[in-house]
């Protein structure tokens, strides 16, 4: 029982940053937080093998929590990885 409010007071320091499409995609975008050197929870990912694999999305997608101190660098972070993707098939169009 300690433990649960022990987590639970942890939890609320945390804040979500992204919701994934599945949890496959939620390990990607922890990786790039995490080679950030920021703290990262995934939330609900045992969701999706519980119905069997089937992402349904929703309130039940894999929700990535970062501490409410790094909410702005990781929300950076991963804007910068949604537009660098495609910038980087320009920019080797143009060498």
């Amino acid at each position: 029982m300690f433990y649960f409010f022990a987590w639970r007071s942890t939890m609320s320091d945390y804040v979500e940053v992204f919701v994934a499409n599945d949890v496959a995609h939620a390990y990607l975008v922890r990786s790039l937080l995490e080679n950030e050197d920021i703290d990262t929870m995934i939330e609900n990912e045992l969701l999706e093998g519980a119905l069997g694999g089937i992402s349904v999305g929703g309130s039940v997608s894999p929700r990535l929590l970062v501490p409410k101190a790094d909410q702005e660098k990781a929300l950076d972070c991963i804007k910068r990885f949604e537009d660098g993707s495609a910038e980087d098939g320009d920019e080797s169009e143009e060498v």
